[in-house]
Protein backbone atom coordinates (compact mmCIF):
# COMPACT_ATOMS: atom_id res chain seq x y z
CA UNK A 1 0.00 0.00 0.00
CA UNK A 2 1.27 3.61 -0.84
CA UNK A 3 0.65 4.69 2.71
CA UNK A 4 3.02 2.01 4.37
CA UNK A 5 5.90 3.29 6.27
CA UNK A 6 9.17 2.75 4.29
CA UNK A 7 11.26 4.68 6.32
CA UNK A 8 12.90 1.50 8.18
CA UNK A 9 15.74 1.26 5.68
CA UNK A 10 17.14 5.04 6.84
CA UNK A 11 19.31 4.00 9.57
CA UNK A 12 22.07 6.07 10.84
CA UNK A 13 24.53 7.40 8.24
CA UNK A 14 22.53 6.17 5.48
CA UNK A 15 21.98 9.66 4.05
CA UNK A 16 22.33 9.93 0.66
CA UNK A 17 22.02 6.01 0.34
CA UNK A 18 18.19 5.72 1.06
CA UNK A 19 16.51 4.66 -2.63
CA UNK A 20 14.95 7.11 -4.78
CA UNK A 21 11.64 5.96 -4.07
CA UNK A 22 11.66 5.97 -0.09
CA UNK A 23 11.60 9.94 -0.68
CA UNK A 24 8.90 11.60 0.94
CA UNK A 25 8.85 13.46 -1.99
CA UNK A 26 8.55 10.70 -4.10
CA UNK A 27 5.85 8.89 -1.91
CA UNK A 28 4.00 11.97 -1.82
CA UNK A 29 3.66 12.41 -5.47
CA UNK A 30 2.33 8.64 -6.24
CA UNK A 31 -0.17 9.11 -3.66
CA UNK A 32 -1.51 12.26 -5.36
CA UNK A 33 -1.47 10.87 -9.14
CA UNK A 34 -3.05 7.64 -7.52
CA UNK A 35 -5.77 9.93 -6.30
CA UNK A 36 -6.08 12.03 -9.26
CA UNK A 37 -6.70 9.03 -11.19
CA UNK A 38 -9.21 7.61 -9.41
CA UNK A 39 -11.04 11.11 -9.90
CA UNK A 40 -10.60 10.69 -13.40
CA UNK A 41 -11.72 6.97 -13.46
CA UNK A 42 -15.11 8.54 -11.87
CA UNK A 43 -15.57 11.41 -13.85
CA UNK A 44 -14.72 9.61 -17.08
CA UNK A 45 -17.60 6.94 -15.83
CA UNK A 46 -19.56 10.29 -15.17
CA UNK A 47 -19.89 11.59 -18.37
CA UNK A 48 -19.64 8.31 -20.53
CA UNK A 49 -23.08 7.76 -19.42
CA UNK A 50 -24.94 11.25 -19.83
CA UNK A 51 -25.67 10.41 -23.44
CA UNK A 52 -27.05 7.40 -22.23
CA UNK A 53 -29.39 8.11 -19.67
CA UNK A 54 -32.60 8.28 -21.72
CA UNK A 55 -31.71 6.01 -24.59
CA UNK A 56 -31.26 3.33 -21.72
CA UNK A 57 -34.53 3.30 -19.60
CA UNK A 58 -36.47 4.11 -23.19
CA UNK A 59 -35.14 1.31 -25.44
CA UNK A 60 -33.78 -1.10 -23.11
CA UNK A 61 -35.98 -1.14 -20.04
CA UNK A 62 -39.15 -0.15 -21.95
CA UNK A 63 -40.10 3.08 -20.48
CA UNK A 64 -41.99 5.77 -21.66
CA UNK A 65 -40.46 9.70 -22.39
CA UNK A 66 -42.98 10.96 -19.73
CA UNK A 67 -42.26 8.20 -17.24
CA UNK A 68 -38.66 8.28 -17.10
CA UNK A 69 -38.75 12.13 -17.44
CA UNK A 70 -40.64 12.21 -14.42
CA UNK A 71 -38.24 9.46 -12.38
CA UNK A 72 -35.35 11.25 -13.40
CA UNK A 73 -36.39 15.01 -12.13
CA UNK A 74 -37.77 12.53 -8.56
CA UNK A 75 -34.16 11.28 -8.59
CA UNK A 76 -32.74 14.52 -8.88
CA UNK A 77 -34.40 16.28 -5.86
CA UNK A 78 -33.91 13.49 -3.93
CA UNK A 79 -30.19 13.73 -4.45
CA UNK A 80 -30.37 17.14 -3.47
CA UNK A 81 -32.00 16.54 -0.12
CA UNK A 82 -29.24 13.66 0.60
CA UNK A 83 -26.44 16.06 -0.39
CA UNK A 84 -27.01 17.89 2.76
CA UNK A 85 -26.84 14.86 4.75
CA UNK A 86 -23.43 13.96 3.17
CA UNK A 87 -22.27 16.86 4.21
CA UNK A 88 -22.93 16.52 7.79
CA UNK A 89 -21.16 13.22 7.51
CA UNK A 90 -18.47 14.23 5.63
CA UNK A 91 -17.49 17.05 8.58
CA UNK A 92 -17.87 13.84 11.42
CA UNK A 93 -16.38 11.33 9.62
CA UNK A 94 -14.07 12.81 7.00
CA UNK A 95 -14.62 13.42 2.99
CA UNK A 96 -12.52 9.87 2.41
CA UNK A 97 -15.81 7.49 3.80
CA UNK A 98 -18.01 9.50 1.91
CA UNK A 99 -16.19 9.38 -1.61
CA UNK A 100 -15.46 5.39 -1.05
CA UNK A 101 -19.57 4.82 -0.23
CA UNK A 102 -20.85 7.09 -3.22
CA UNK A 103 -19.06 5.08 -5.53
CA UNK A 104 -19.65 2.16 -4.08
CA UNK A 105 -23.61 3.04 -4.71
CA UNK A 106 -23.19 4.15 -7.94
CA UNK A 107 -21.02 0.17 -8.90
CA UNK A 108 -24.15 -0.71 -7.31
CA UNK A 109 -27.33 1.45 -9.00
CA UNK A 110 -25.25 0.99 -12.40
CA UNK A 111 -25.44 -3.03 -12.04
CA UNK A 112 -28.70 -3.34 -10.82
CA UNK A 113 -29.99 -0.46 -13.69
CA UNK A 114 -30.36 -3.55 -16.40
CA UNK A 115 -33.00 -5.99 -13.74
CA UNK A 116 -34.88 -2.12 -13.05
CA UNK A 117 -38.10 -2.61 -15.33
CA UNK A 118 -40.95 -1.16 -12.93
CA UNK A 119 -41.37 2.39 -12.36
CA UNK A 120 -40.75 2.30 -8.74
CA UNK A 121 -37.63 0.24 -9.27
CA UNK A 122 -36.15 2.92 -11.99
CA UNK A 123 -37.33 5.38 -9.34
CA UNK A 124 -35.09 3.88 -6.67
CA UNK A 125 -32.28 3.33 -8.56
CA UNK A 126 -32.02 6.67 -10.26
CA UNK A 127 -32.71 8.43 -6.84
CA UNK A 128 -29.53 6.16 -5.08
CA UNK A 129 -27.35 7.37 -8.49
CA UNK A 130 -28.06 10.97 -7.79
CA UNK A 131 -28.03 10.84 -3.83
CA UNK A 132 -24.68 8.90 -4.40
CA UNK A 133 -23.23 11.77 -6.89
CA UNK A 134 -24.06 14.53 -5.19
CA UNK A 135 -22.34 12.55 -2.18
CA UNK A 136 -19.26 12.42 -4.11
CA UNK A 137 -19.17 15.88 -5.51
CA UNK A 138 -19.70 17.29 -1.47
CA UNK A 139 -16.54 15.54 -0.79
CA UNK A 140 -14.51 16.28 -3.90
CA UNK A 141 -12.95 19.54 -3.35
CA UNK A 142 -11.81 18.74 0.63
CA UNK A 143 -10.98 15.34 -0.22
CA UNK A 144 -8.68 17.42 -2.61
CA UNK A 145 -7.43 19.98 -0.30
CA UNK A 146 -6.03 16.52 2.06
CA UNK A 147 -3.66 15.85 -0.93
CA UNK A 148 -2.76 19.21 -2.64
CA UNK A 149 -3.60 22.90 -1.08
CA UNK A 150 -3.84 26.50 -2.14
CA UNK A 151 -4.23 27.24 -5.64
CA UNK A 152 -3.19 23.70 -7.03
CA UNK A 153 -6.67 22.63 -6.31
CA UNK A 154 -7.71 24.80 -9.22
CA UNK A 155 -6.07 23.28 -10.95
CA UNK A 156 -6.62 19.51 -9.82
CA UNK A 157 -10.39 20.42 -9.90
CA UNK A 158 -9.88 21.58 -13.45
CA UNK A 159 -8.48 18.07 -14.45
CA UNK A 160 -11.32 16.50 -13.55
CA UNK A 161 -13.66 18.34 -15.01
CA UNK A 162 -11.80 17.86 -18.12
CA UNK A 163 -11.99 14.41 -17.92
CA UNK A 164 -15.71 14.50 -17.63
CA UNK A 165 -15.16 16.14 -20.59
CA UNK A 166 -13.41 13.43 -22.22
CA UNK A 167 -16.31 11.13 -20.93
CA UNK A 168 -18.64 12.51 -22.54
CA UNK A 169 -16.96 12.58 -25.85
CA UNK A 170 -16.55 9.35 -25.48
CA UNK A 171 -20.11 8.33 -24.31
CA UNK A 172 -21.61 10.74 -27.52
CA UNK A 173 -19.30 8.63 -29.73
CA UNK A 174 -20.17 5.63 -28.56
CA UNK A 175 -23.81 6.31 -28.28
CA UNK A 176 -24.27 5.58 -31.93
CA UNK A 177 -21.96 1.88 -31.89
CA UNK A 178 -24.09 0.64 -28.39
CA UNK A 179 -27.27 2.72 -28.46
CA UNK A 180 -29.00 0.69 -30.54
CA UNK A 181 -29.78 -2.55 -29.03
CA UNK A 182 -30.45 -4.10 -25.38
CA UNK A 183 -27.38 -5.41 -24.98
CA UNK A 184 -25.24 -2.66 -26.05
CA UNK A 185 -26.55 -0.66 -23.65
CA UNK A 186 -26.75 -3.30 -20.71
CA UNK A 187 -23.04 -3.33 -21.57
CA UNK A 188 -22.40 0.18 -20.80
CA UNK A 189 -24.63 0.19 -17.54
CA UNK A 190 -22.19 -2.67 -16.19
CA UNK A 191 -18.94 -0.90 -17.35
CA UNK A 192 -20.14 2.17 -16.09
CA UNK A 193 -20.67 0.24 -12.82
CA UNK A 194 -16.86 -1.25 -13.11
CA UNK A 195 -15.63 1.99 -13.30
CA UNK A 196 -17.02 3.63 -10.31
CA UNK A 197 -15.85 0.50 -8.06
CA UNK A 198 -12.07 0.84 -9.66
CA UNK A 199 -12.56 4.47 -8.64
CA UNK A 200 -13.31 3.35 -5.08
CA UNK A 201 -10.91 0.77 -4.76
CA UNK A 202 -7.94 2.84 -6.16
CA UNK A 203 -8.66 5.45 -3.08
CA UNK A 204 -8.75 2.82 -0.64
CA UNK A 205 -5.45 1.12 -1.61
CA UNK A 206 -3.64 4.50 -2.27
CA UNK A 207 -4.73 6.26 0.45
CA UNK A 208 -4.95 3.82 3.12
CA UNK A 209 -7.01 4.04 6.56
CA UNK A 210 -5.21 6.94 7.82
CA UNK A 211 -6.80 9.44 4.99
CA UNK A 212 -10.45 7.82 5.76
CA UNK A 213 -9.98 9.21 9.29
CA UNK A 214 -12.19 12.66 10.78
CA UNK A 215 -10.71 15.88 9.74
CA UNK A 216 -10.18 16.46 13.30
CA UNK A 217 -7.55 13.80 13.68
CA UNK A 218 -6.44 14.23 10.45
CA UNK A 219 -3.10 11.78 8.92
CA UNK A 220 0.14 11.51 10.53
CA UNK A 221 -1.35 13.58 14.01
CA UNK A 222 -0.69 12.12 17.05
CA UNK A 223 -2.90 11.77 20.09
CA UNK A 224 -0.95 14.66 21.54
CA UNK A 225 -1.13 16.73 18.81
CA UNK A 226 -4.33 16.28 18.15
CA UNK A 227 -7.14 19.91 18.84
CA UNK A 228 -7.93 21.01 22.23
CA UNK A 229 -11.56 20.08 22.61
CA UNK A 230 -11.47 24.03 23.88
CA UNK A 231 -10.27 25.33 19.99
CA UNK A 232 -12.58 22.95 17.78
CA UNK A 233 -14.67 24.06 15.43
CA UNK A 234 -17.72 25.45 16.80
CA UNK A 235 -21.08 23.55 16.01
CA UNK A 236 -22.97 26.05 16.09
CA UNK A 237 -21.59 27.21 12.78
CA UNK A 238 -24.51 27.11 10.31
CA UNK A 239 -23.75 27.78 6.73
CA UNK A 240 -26.88 29.04 6.15
CA UNK A 241 -26.37 31.94 8.60
CA UNK A 242 -22.95 33.06 6.44
CA UNK A 243 -24.55 35.41 3.77
CA UNK A 244 -21.56 36.01 2.10
CA UNK A 245 -21.07 32.41 1.24
CA UNK A 246 -24.48 31.76 0.20
CA UNK A 247 -24.21 34.78 -2.41
CA UNK A 248 -20.69 32.92 -3.41
CA UNK A 249 -23.46 29.94 -3.75
CA UNK A 250 -26.15 32.43 -6.11
CA UNK A 251 -23.13 33.07 -8.11
CA UNK A 252 -22.43 29.47 -9.22
CA UNK A 253 -26.01 29.02 -9.99
CA UNK A 254 -25.73 31.85 -12.45
CA UNK A 255 -22.93 30.43 -13.71
CA UNK A 256 -23.94 27.18 -14.26
CA UNK A 257 -27.12 28.37 -15.91
CA UNK A 258 -24.94 30.25 -18.03
CA UNK A 259 -22.81 27.61 -19.27
CA UNK A 260 -25.64 24.99 -19.17
CA UNK A 261 -27.47 26.75 -21.60
CA UNK A 262 -24.74 25.90 -24.49
CA UNK A 263 -25.94 22.23 -24.37
CA UNK A 264 -29.46 22.06 -23.10
CA UNK A 265 -31.27 25.04 -24.78
CA UNK A 266 -28.76 25.59 -28.11
CA UNK A 267 -30.34 22.49 -29.62
CA UNK A 268 -33.81 23.87 -29.83
CA UNK A 269 -32.88 27.16 -30.75
CA UNK A 270 -30.72 26.58 -33.61
CA UNK A 271 -33.60 23.86 -35.02
CA UNK A 272 -36.55 26.09 -34.08
CA UNK A 273 -35.22 29.79 -33.71
CA UNK A 274 -31.86 30.01 -35.84
CA UNK A 275 -33.17 27.13 -38.52
CA UNK A 276 -29.78 25.89 -38.33
CA UNK A 277 -28.49 22.37 -39.87
CA UNK A 278 -29.44 19.21 -38.00
CA UNK A 279 -25.59 18.48 -37.50
CA UNK A 280 -24.95 21.82 -36.26
CA UNK A 281 -26.45 21.20 -32.41
CA UNK A 282 -23.43 18.20 -32.04
CA UNK A 283 -20.79 19.88 -33.87
CA UNK A 284 -21.19 23.05 -31.38
CA UNK A 285 -21.12 21.06 -28.37
CA UNK A 286 -17.95 18.78 -29.40
CA UNK A 287 -16.13 22.45 -30.26
CA UNK A 288 -17.07 23.37 -26.38
CA UNK A 289 -16.14 20.00 -25.42
CA UNK A 290 -12.63 20.34 -27.73
CA UNK A 291 -11.54 24.06 -25.93
CA UNK A 292 -12.14 22.42 -22.57
CA UNK A 293 -9.75 19.26 -23.64
CA UNK A 294 -7.25 21.58 -25.22
CA UNK A 295 -7.01 24.11 -23.49
CA UNK A 296 -7.43 23.12 -19.27
CA UNK A 297 -4.05 22.49 -19.36
CA UNK A 298 -2.73 26.24 -20.20
CA UNK A 299 -5.22 28.42 -19.12
CA UNK A 300 -5.43 27.09 -15.42
CA UNK A 301 -1.45 27.39 -15.27
CA UNK A 302 -2.39 30.85 -15.90
CA UNK A 303 -5.21 31.46 -13.77
CA UNK A 304 -4.20 29.89 -10.60
CA UNK A 305 -0.84 32.63 -10.42
CA UNK A 306 -3.85 35.41 -10.54
CA UNK A 307 -6.76 36.09 -7.43
CA UNK A 308 -9.67 33.93 -8.32
CA UNK A 309 -11.79 37.39 -8.30
CA UNK A 310 -9.82 38.68 -11.56
CA UNK A 311 -9.92 35.76 -13.22
CA UNK A 312 -13.95 34.89 -12.57
CA UNK A 313 -14.22 38.55 -13.79
CA UNK A 314 -12.33 37.11 -16.96
CA UNK A 315 -14.81 33.70 -17.26
CA UNK A 316 -17.45 37.26 -17.31
CA UNK A 317 -16.17 38.48 -19.93
CA UNK A 318 -16.14 35.53 -22.08
CA UNK A 319 -19.43 34.22 -21.19
CA UNK A 320 -21.75 37.69 -21.76
CA UNK A 321 -20.54 37.96 -25.82
CA UNK A 322 -21.48 34.60 -26.04
CA UNK A 323 -24.45 34.76 -24.90
CA UNK A 324 -25.45 37.84 -26.59
CA UNK A 325 -23.91 36.24 -29.56
CA UNK A 326 -27.08 34.31 -29.88
CA UNK A 327 -29.62 37.15 -29.47
CA UNK A 328 -30.32 38.13 -33.17
CA UNK A 329 -31.91 34.54 -33.39
CA UNK A 330 -32.70 34.41 -36.97
CA UNK A 331 -32.02 38.51 -37.94
CA UNK A 332 -28.23 37.34 -37.78
CA UNK A 333 -28.56 35.73 -41.42
CA UNK A 334 -28.73 32.16 -42.02
CA UNK A 335 -25.07 32.73 -43.79
CA UNK A 336 -24.01 33.60 -40.32
CA UNK A 337 -25.49 31.00 -38.23
CA UNK A 338 -23.21 27.99 -38.19
CA UNK A 339 -19.58 30.38 -37.55
CA UNK A 340 -21.59 32.11 -34.97
CA UNK A 341 -23.09 29.65 -33.14
CA UNK A 342 -19.28 27.74 -33.53
CA UNK A 343 -17.52 31.14 -31.90
CA UNK A 344 -20.77 31.28 -29.02
CA UNK A 345 -19.85 27.60 -27.84
CA UNK A 346 -16.22 28.29 -28.18
CA UNK A 347 -16.32 31.27 -26.16
CA UNK A 348 -18.68 29.48 -23.37
CA UNK A 349 -16.83 26.76 -22.83
CA UNK A 350 -13.39 29.47 -21.87
CA UNK A 351 -15.72 31.13 -19.16
CA UNK A 352 -16.63 27.55 -17.96
CA UNK A 353 -13.00 26.30 -17.94
CA UNK A 354 -12.28 29.30 -15.90
CA UNK A 355 -14.72 29.57 -13.81
CA UNK A 356 -15.73 25.82 -12.53
CA UNK A 357 -12.29 24.72 -11.07
CA UNK A 358 -12.52 28.37 -9.32
CA UNK A 359 -15.71 28.36 -7.66
CA UNK A 360 -15.42 24.78 -6.42
CA UNK A 361 -12.20 25.79 -4.74
CA UNK A 362 -13.68 29.30 -3.65
CA UNK A 363 -16.13 27.53 -1.72
CA UNK A 364 -13.70 25.11 0.03
CA UNK A 365 -11.16 27.69 1.27
CA UNK A 366 -14.68 29.64 2.26
CA UNK A 367 -15.38 27.43 4.75
CA UNK A 368 -14.52 27.02 8.16
CA UNK A 369 -12.23 24.13 10.16
CA UNK A 370 -14.37 21.45 10.47
CA UNK A 371 -17.13 22.39 8.27
CA UNK A 372 -16.03 21.96 4.88
CA UNK A 373 -18.75 19.48 4.59
CA UNK A 374 -22.06 21.21 5.11
CA UNK A 375 -20.41 24.10 3.38
CA UNK A 376 -19.96 21.64 -0.11
CA UNK A 377 -23.31 20.37 0.30
CA UNK A 378 -24.52 23.86 0.22
CA UNK A 379 -22.91 25.06 -2.83
CA UNK A 380 -23.70 21.61 -4.26
CA UNK A 381 -26.97 21.86 -3.75
CA UNK A 382 -27.16 25.19 -5.92
CA UNK A 383 -25.61 23.42 -8.49
CA UNK A 384 -28.12 20.51 -8.40
CA UNK A 385 -30.62 23.70 -8.50
CA UNK A 386 -29.51 25.20 -11.26
CA UNK A 387 -29.35 22.07 -12.98
CA UNK A 388 -32.81 20.60 -12.02
CA UNK A 389 -34.65 24.08 -12.68
CA UNK A 390 -32.51 24.90 -15.86
CA UNK A 391 -34.73 23.51 -18.68
CA UNK A 392 -37.77 25.62 -16.89
CA UNK A 393 -36.03 28.67 -16.55
CA UNK A 394 -34.70 27.85 -20.40
CA UNK A 395 -38.20 26.59 -21.78
CA UNK A 396 -40.20 30.02 -20.02
CA UNK A 397 -37.41 32.83 -21.38
CA UNK A 398 -37.97 31.36 -24.54
CA UNK A 399 -41.12 31.25 -24.96
CA UNK A 400 -41.47 34.65 -24.73
CA UNK A 401 -38.53 35.08 -27.18
CA UNK A 402 -35.45 33.87 -28.33
CA UNK A 403 -33.59 37.55 -27.71
CA UNK A 404 -35.33 37.55 -23.81
CA UNK A 405 -33.70 34.09 -22.75
CA UNK A 406 -30.34 34.81 -24.02
CA UNK A 407 -30.20 38.59 -23.03
CA UNK A 408 -31.50 37.54 -19.35
CA UNK A 409 -28.57 35.32 -19.42
CA UNK A 410 -26.06 37.56 -20.11
CA UNK A 411 -27.78 40.11 -17.99
CA UNK A 412 -27.37 37.91 -14.77
CA UNK A 413 -23.88 36.79 -15.64
CA UNK A 414 -22.72 40.11 -16.20
CA UNK A 415 -24.39 40.95 -12.70
CA UNK A 416 -21.95 38.49 -11.25
CA UNK A 417 -18.95 40.92 -11.49
CA UNK A 418 -19.85 43.59 -9.31
CA UNK A 419 -20.81 41.01 -6.36
CA UNK A 420 -17.27 39.12 -6.87
CA UNK A 421 -15.76 42.29 -6.23
CA UNK A 422 -17.66 42.85 -2.95
CA UNK A 423 -17.00 39.54 -1.93
CA UNK A 424 -13.52 40.23 -2.09
CA UNK A 425 -13.12 41.55 1.40
CA UNK A 426 -16.43 39.62 2.90
CA UNK A 427 -15.42 35.88 2.60
CA UNK A 428 -11.97 34.84 4.51
CA UNK A 429 -8.67 36.14 3.41
CA UNK A 430 -7.40 35.07 0.64
CA UNK A 431 -10.03 33.34 -1.01
CA UNK A 432 -10.97 35.50 -3.68
CA UNK A 433 -8.90 38.72 -3.06
CA UNK A 434 -4.52 37.39 -2.50
CA UNK A 435 -2.23 36.52 -5.01
CA UNK A 436 -0.73 32.62 -4.92
CA UNK A 437 0.92 31.47 -2.15
CA UNK A 438 3.08 28.34 -1.99
CA UNK A 439 1.74 26.02 0.54
CA UNK A 440 2.16 22.41 1.30
CA UNK A 441 -0.67 19.94 1.82
CA UNK A 442 -1.56 17.31 4.71
CA UNK A 443 0.44 14.60 2.29
CA UNK A 444 3.37 16.52 2.19
CA UNK A 445 3.40 17.44 5.98
CA UNK A 446 2.52 13.45 6.65
CA UNK A 447 5.36 12.36 4.49
CA UNK A 448 8.05 14.69 5.84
Amino acid sequence: MLDDDTSDSAQPGSEGTQDTDDRPGTRQQAKRRVVLGAMLVDSLGSGLWMPFSLLFFVRAQGQSLGTIGMALTVGSLLGLGVGQISGGLVDRYGPGPAVVVSNAGRAVSFALYPFAHSLWAVMLLVGLTSAADRAFWTANAPLIAKVVQAREVDRFLGTTGMARVIGLGIGSAAAGAFGQSTAGLHLVAYCNAITFAAAGALLVTALGPAFFAPRSTSPGTTEAEAPDASVRPDRDVSVWRDRPYLQLCLLQIVFVLAASAFVVILPLVISDELDGPTWLAGISIVVGNVVLAALQHPVLAWTTKRPRARMLAVSVLFYVPALLLLAPGDAMGHRLVVPVVLGAAALAAMGELISTPLMISAANASAPEGHEGRYSAAFQTGWGLANVLGPLVYTTLLGVGNEVLWLTLAALTLATAPVLMRLRSRLPAGVLSADPVKSHSPMQEQDA
